[in-house]
């Protein structure tokens, strides 16, 4: 597999496994991309743990399915969040994870001239999924271990042509509050105004990374949350719409909805930005009771 860690080309082999089960910690590294590749040619189940667990968290893990034995075919087994309870097991085999690649490489057209953007961890479906789109299309994989929003000057100059993940939601949203408020400063100059509204229009990309994010918690109820995940962005639809046109109402001018909309962007943020904190308060809570 063709992957670029740390500014450093390389050709990620398979690792050799030879355990009818193996444990990993689930890093964004090439070490890790290597056993996933070599637990597919192997045969071998390979169980992908949170390395952003403490190890007692990843213990209670492994204990979980100590009692349930090796199917006997190469599989990953990931466990869930955990958000709204215990994290429970999941088991894709090779035939699952490579039919899920197949049908987003036709959709994304991705071929061998491809540079997908990893940032979300390969202990997450989302993650993993990218490996074996990359594999199986002979694409390459820009492996980080985490998102920063730099990266999306790679895919502005071309350098990158896929890209997917729930940490995107914070980027994207800052540059949707950058566009919004310079179309507040720029309206009046056309071409400082089209910059404005393209930088907007990257706000698309939150909507894969709240539906990823969804799916992960939502558990048995994944059609209640996408309605709900809909019905969030009509309401935000109309809202905006109705405080623009308060502003332009009260006199504020045509340009001062884009102010609006910034205000609007930083509520988002903020909403964004309680949820991560107490998502990681729950997570420290759980690390205590164990």
């Amino acid at each position: 597999m063709k992957v670029v860690f740390q500014g450093q080309a390389m050709e990620v082999a398979p690792a050799p496994l030879r355990e009818p089960r193996m444990f990993a910690e689930g890093p964004n590294t090439p070490q890790t991309a290597a056993l996933v590749l070599g637990a597919m040619e192997h045969r071998v189940e390979l169980v992908v743990l949170n390395s952003r667990l403490t190890p007692g968290e990843r213990a209670v893990q492994r204990e979980s399915i100590a009692a349930i034995p090796p199917a006997g075919e190469p599989a990953a087994v990931l466990f869930t969040s955990g958000t709204t309870g215990t994290p429970k097991a999941a088991r894709l085999a090779r035939d699952n994870l490579e039919a899920n690649a197949r049908a987003a490489n036709e959709v994304l057209e991705v071929d061998g001239r491809s540079r997908f953007l990893c940032v979300l961890p390969l202990f997450h479906v989302g993650g993993l999924g990218i490996l074996f789109r990359c594999q199986l299309a002979g694409a390459t994989v820009l492996l980080h271990e985490r998102f920063a929003s730099w990266q999306w000057l790679g895919v502005g100059l071309g350098f990158v042509g896929v890209l997917l993940g729930v940490p995107l939601s914070l980027g994207s949203g800052n540059l949707v509050l950058l566009g919004l408020s310079l179309f507040g400063l720029t309206a009046r100059h056309a071409w400082l105004a089209t910059i404005a509204v393209l930088l907007v229009g990257t706000g698309v990309a939150i909507a894969p990374a709240l539906q990823i994010r969804l799916m992960d918690i939502a558990e048995d109820a994944q059609t209640l949350a996408a309605a709900l995940n809909h019905s969030a962005f009509n309401i935000a639809n109309a809202m905006g719409a109705w405080l623009g046109g308060v502003a332009i109402g009260a006199g504020l001018g045509w340009a001062s909805t884009g102010w609006v909309g910034a205000v609007l962007a930083v509520a988002g943020l903020l909403i964004f930005v309680a949820s991560l904190a107490e998502e990681r308060r729950n997570a420290r809570l759980r690390a205590f009771a164990n």
